[in-house]
């Protein structure tokens, strides 16, 4: 984070792929599939947390890799595949 262009998004990134540290990089992407899968509002600060304590310690990679590749194609932003989406069951979203 100390260095020049580094954000947060980056920083967490680095730290996933580097160390498998249980963390996730959230963007938009991962930001909208917690909000919706949870019920919380896509706004709140606690989507951080929340997507962190969903990460598992190891393989953090993929877990992340698997939340942005969810949102790019069932979880979409403009029309989501509710009726093939393999965790609907248990999705908050009433969209």
């Amino acid at each position: 984070m100390e260095l020049h262009g580094v954000g947060e998004y980056t920083a967490r990134s680095v730290l996933i792929h580097v160390s498998e540290a249980g963390v996730a990089a959230v963007d938009v992407n991962v930001r909208r599939l917690v909000s919706r899968f949870l019920g919380v509002d896509s706004d709140a600060k606690a989507i951080k947390s929340i997507a962190d304590t969903l990460s598992p310690s190891d393989r953090s990679s993929d877990f992340q890799h698997a939340m942005l590749d969810f949102a790019a194609v069932v979880c979409t932003a403009q029309s989501p595949k509710c009726e093939s989406c393999p965790i609907e069951e248990r999705c908050q979203a009433e969209i």
